[in-house]
């Protein structure tokens, strides 16, 4: 391998900014910028694309006029790119891969890259499968010599990190969006969800949990930590917490959770809540992982709906029998379903004789079970 043109602590650089680009909001722009400039290149790009069941194309680009599109335009001037799809294992320039005069005379270098004064380029595959393709890439203008071999060189070593950057992205978005559909799971069931590491900060909260940090009702957040707006609950909690925190770090394999809540009047809780820790198996060098899961129903905030059509799908109801069937889960009685809904008592009588026969079942409570544990909530 040919010897680089740039020092070990420029090179250091770019390893450390291609793992730091895994959680960049625009992934790797600041990689992209530093090769740019390491190699004198006009810009260099990540593409990724995607070939089956339809080409599809994204672009990262140290341009940030132009970084992280995936629009029709983008799209378009992309498929026209010929090195885009040729296979390159090896670092590669142009005169290496592809027939230059071909390439000088396409509508490609003619309409967009010659405006611009692009005259030579690199690039090497990331990843080249029969689904999938990423590219690294960069670009020089003709005031430039072309790329070399030390140019090809770093290229070379660093392609093995953004490969694993690569994969250790997809694991990141893959969890992430694991908790996201989680999280709204969980909120859509009226189920307030807070995590705390093991140093009590909350790191996580769904969007039911949200609202009642934001509304105060019963808990806040001080100071990036949970806390109860009544100090006659406070300390409780407190010590509930410290106690899940240690129970979580002590290795055992399963620890049962607390019970606690916050009432109003003797008797009438605004807030029930189970405090649980999250055990690990063995200390893995940190304590940002989630430690403590809590998990919050609160009386005053129902946020149980269900959508007519989701009903008559599940259980092949009519309309109004779906309408009827969330009224009286919603825990309204005969009337009061009759008046939300502008009908007669008799009307909605007629209405739950055909959710019974769908239901299977012979009584209003039965149908008020069934709907309330249906997943139908869920969606």
């Amino acid at each position: 391998m040919s010897e680089l043109n740039i020092s070990i602590a420029q090179y250091a650089q770019l390893v450390e900014l291609v793992y730091e680009g895994v959680e960049e909001e625009a992934p790797w722009s600041s990689f992209l910028k530093q090769l740019a400039i390491a190699t004198h290149s006009l810009d260099a790009s990540l593409i990724f694309s995607v070939i089956k069941p339809e080409p599809d194309y994204y672009l990262l680009t140290s341009d940030e006029k132009f970084n992280m599109r995936s629009d029709n335009a983008t799209k378009q001037l992309l498929s026209l790119s010929e090195l885009l799809h040729t296979f390159q294992p090896k670092a590669t320039t142009l005169k290496d891969s592809i027939d230059e005069e071909k390439f000088y005379q396409s509508e490609l270098y003619q309409r967009h890259l010659k405006p611009i004064d692009v005259k030579y380029m690199i690039g090497q595959d990331i990843v080249f499968e029969d689904s999938l393709r990423a590219k690294l890439s960069a670009e020089r203008t003709s005031d430039k010599a072309d790329y070399d071999d030390a140019d090809k060189a770093l290229f070379e070593i660093l392609i093995p990190h953004l490969r694993r950057a690569i994969h250790l992205r997809e694991k990141l978005l893959q969890n992430n969006r694991l908790r996201e559909v989680a999280s709204a799971t969980l909120s859509k069931a009226s189920i307030g969800s807070i995590m705390l590491n093991a140093n009590g900060e909350v790191i996580s909260t769904n969007q039911m949990a949200e609202v009642i940090l934001a509304d105060k009702r019963g808990l806040a957040l001080v100071n990036g930590r949970l806390k109860a707006t009544s100090s006659k609950y406070n300390s409780q909690l407190k010590a509930l917490i410290e106690e899940a925190i240690r129970n979580a770090v002590s290795g055992e394999s399963y620890q049962g959770g607390s019970g606690f809540s916050i009432e109003n009047l003797p008797g009438e809780p605004v807030l029930e809540m189970v405090i649980k820790p999250i055990t690990k198996n063995c200390y893995d060098g940190t304590n940002l992982d989630p430690a403590v899961a809590i998990y919050i129903n609160d009386f005053q905030d129902n946020n149980l709906e269900i959508e007519v059509d989701t009903l008559r799908k599940i259980y092949g109801m009519t309309r109004c029998e779906a309408q009827v069937s969330i009224q009286l889960a919603d825990g309204k009685s005969q009337a009061q379903a009759a008046e939300e809904l502008n009908v007669s008592i008799n009307t909605v009588k007629t209405h739950l004789r055909g959710i019974y026969e769908k239901l299977g079942v012979n009584n209003q409570s039965q149908v008020v079970a069934i709907i309330n544990r249906s997943s139908a909530r869920l969606l």
